[in-house]
């Protein structure tokens, strides 16, 4: 019994002792400014997305990226560009898909 009271302080002590969880780190692109109808809104579009990815990634790829992957360049990239899509409406993929296309950019480019 004595025991187990030990074995469950000892544990108590450990947990006390670990350090706060830090806070996810939080992406956002704004866009209320821009209406997709004109080419110049849908590459400001695509440039925001770029922008917010680079500036995400630059800060966070370590702490977000798997180890085996953090030696390609592109993976965080990927994910931030593909959470980003996650959160538009199917207007603004469209309008992005149609930036990219306009751009001439493929496959993993931003």
């Amino acid at each position: 019994m004595r025991f187990m009271m030990l074995t469950a302080a000892a544990l108590l002590t450990a947990c006390a002792g670990r350090p706060t969880l830090e806070p996810i780190p939080q992406m956002t692109v704004t866009m209320p400014d821009l209406e997709f109808y004109t080419a110049a809104d849908r590459a400001a579009l695509r440039q925001r997305v770029a922008v917010a990815a680079r500036q995400f990634c630059a800060a966070h790829n370590d702490e977000i990226a798997p180890a085996e992957s953090r030696a390609d360049p592109a993976y965080c990239l990927d994910m931030m560009r593909s959470e980003i899509m996650h959160g538009m409406t199917p207007k603004m993929r469209m309008a992005y898909e149609l930036a990219r296309r306009e751009a001439g950019l493929h496959g993993r480019e931003l």
